[in-house]
């Protein structure tokens, strides 16, 4: 009988160590599969794995580290004033979009405080062939990008006559802000119309400097 006893023990813990054996077993199966998957399986959305081109992004103004920075089309501005050392204590980005996405030989200019006027554009971005950032800057524009691409065809049919413009039509000129666009409409009034582009370095303030950034945008 007693026999008969220690047998049934036996058994017992036989079956419980059996029964924890396979418990055990199961988890560890599921675990490296788990395991497996995501190994096999980088980050994915919607089925396609993310791509990210390099870039060069040069931030200038009121950050600790001015300078170019290589980035990735999927980090945005701010992720670029970080890799900057972040912003000095009199930065203004009221005028920034620091959720865009970065380009490619994109410029980040980030003014102070005691840069921006009362008159700063309304423009959030702007856009000049050969990094010309000055005809930017005037007007506070921070986010300046190249439109160096942009065909001749496009450019002809965006040229602004200097005889015909108004105030509105002449300030789309880089470099000519609304001081220059009346003392260009005060000369042909005065003077007659241009009969060459050239003719425009005769009004005051326009000297060969600021002639050589407007003659591919303006006709006569």
């Amino acid at each position: 009988m007693e026999f008969l006893e220690k047998k049934h023990i036996v058994i017992s813990i036989i079956m419980g160590l059996s029964l924890i054996i396979c418990v055990l077993a199961y988890l560890c199966f599921n675990f490296y599969n788990k395991e497996c998957i995501c190994e096999d399986n980088p980050l994915v959305i919607n089925d396609e794995e993310i791509i990210e081109e390099k870039v060069y992004v040069d931030i200038k103004g009121a950050v600790v580290n001015p300078g170019v920075y290589e980035s990735n089309t999927q980090e945005i501005i701010n992720d670029i004033i970080i890799k900057a050392g972040g912003l000095t204590k009199d930065a203004y980005t009221d005028n920034i979009n620091l959720s865009k996405k970065v380009e490619d030989e994109l410029v980040i200019y980030v003014y102070t405080k005691n840069e921006v006027k009362k008159n700063s554009s309304t423009k959030q971005e702007c856009s000049v062939e050969s990094y010309i950032i000055n005809t930017c800057t005037e007007g506070n524009i921070s986010i300046i990008s190249s439109n160096e691409n942009i065909s001749s065809e496009n450019q002809d049919t965006s040229l602004i006559n200097i005889n015909t413009a108004d105030i509105n039509e002449l300030t789309k000129i880089p470099g000519i802000g609304e001081v220059k666009a009346k003392s260009i409409i005060a000369y042909r009034t005065e003077s007659g119309l241009f009969k060459t582009i050239e003719d425009i370095k005769n009004v005051s303030g326009i000297g060969d400097a600021t002639f050589e950034k407007i003659k591919d945008y303006i006709t006569v």
